[in-house]
């Protein structure tokens, strides 16, 4: 399967050999097609209240301290630049909505009938902030990377207007496009709690069961492969999909950011993740259920990477569109001497 980030390449990689998308990142339509704080445009009329006549609406007190850190002729260059960008829009929300729903639109029509896993927004703090009005709804964190992000958002009263609009869009793309492949998956859940109070909120949404919309947990932490079975039981998973990226950064607490730096240096070939890995498919095969990974590990070590998934039993690799053929024939060639193991013996 392959990475989508952009939209408008989806048609193009649609033609290659590839059985559908294993991680559609969302948060690159948030920064490429809507390019806009989401409570910023849920706020628009009372930041334009503000900034024009310095009545605060009681929905931004909490962000007094920063509105008034910014000024209002900022806030008003900023509100500027929103209403340019959305100048066909009235309701600023609905820009958000619209938008959101024709990126991920396009990737699951490009791909149908294949599936499309869509990973909900991970977009982190500091990446917040460089969207239009992100200083003003957005915290300054020592260290993004391991701070507010994912599912813990998506609870979070302050962020939870957001994730509707962000859950509203996703129920278009099947309710409107009348597009079935899409597929949904939740990063950065640190307990299963947090992961059925998501369940929770995409049931409300018209996300859940009843809408049949698969449900996939992004395996990046230690705790979601120690608790997979608790992962799976409270949430309902479809299955799961490793993101080795972030599982190196929390199996060996180190900065993504810092990877290169170290004296010695780790990855996903190193031993510690390989037993996160091996640990987590054997979870969720024991059970049934599907189980991929969508960290860059397979695209970045072809040779390597790969056949030790093989081995493992994973039943789906993602990779970048430039590594999908070779990978493809890694794969072949890593079943092929399994099949030839398995005669001999």
């Amino acid at each position: 399967m392959l990475f989508r980030s952009f939209p408008s390449k989806a048609l193009a990689d649609s033609q290659l050999p590839v059985d559908g998308v294993g991680l559609a990142r969302l948060e690159f339509i948030l920064t490429s097609e809507v390019g806009v704080h989401p409570l910023a445009l849920l706020h628009f009329h009372e930041l334009k209240d503000w900034a024009e006549g310095g009545d605060l609406a009681p929905e931004l007190e909490p962000y007094r301290e920063r509105l008034e850190a910014e000024g209002q002729y900022e806030v008003r260059m900023m509100l500027g630049a929103i209403d340019r960008r959305t100048a066909a829009y009235a309701d600023k929300r609905q820009f958000f909505v619209d938008r959101v729903m024709e990126g991920v639109g396009l990737i699951c029509a490009a791909f149908h009938p294949r599936p499309v896993l869509v990973r909900m927004s991970d977009l982190k703090s500091n990446e917040y902030r460089e969207l239009l009005g992100g200083r003003v709804f957005e915290p300054v964190e020592e260290n993004p990377m391991i701070a507010w992000r994912g599912a813990s958002r998506y609870v979070d009263p302050a962020f939870l207007p957001a994730f509707e609009m962000e859950c509203d869009a996703l129920r278009l793309v099947r309710a409107r496009l009348g597009l079935d492949n899409l597929q949904l998956m939740v990063p950065f859940c640190r307990t299963p709690e947090e992961g059925a109070a998501v369940k929770t909120l995409l049931e409300d949404r018209g996300l859940g069961d009843e809408a049949g919309v698969p449900l996939f947990l992004m395996i990046e932490l230690p705790s979601n492969v120690i608790e997979a079975d608790r992962f799976v039981a409270e949430m309902g998973l479809a299955g799961g999909s490793i993101g080795s990226n972030d599982l190196v950064q929390t199996v060996y607490a180190v900065s993504r950011d810092d990877l290169e730096g170290y004296r010695h240096p780790v990855d996903a070939r190193s031993p510690a993740v390989q037993s996160m890995v091996r640990a987590a498919v054997e979870a969720f095969r024991a059970q049934g259920l599907e189980i991929g990974i969508c960290g860059q590990a397979p695209s970045d070590h072809p040779d390597e990477v790969p056949p030790f998934l093989v081995e493992c039993g994973i039943t789906s690799i993602s990779v970048t569109p430039d590594t999908a053929v070779a990978v493809r024939l890694a794969v072949a060639e890593a079943e092929a001497a399994a099949h030839e193991d398995e005669a001999a013996a």
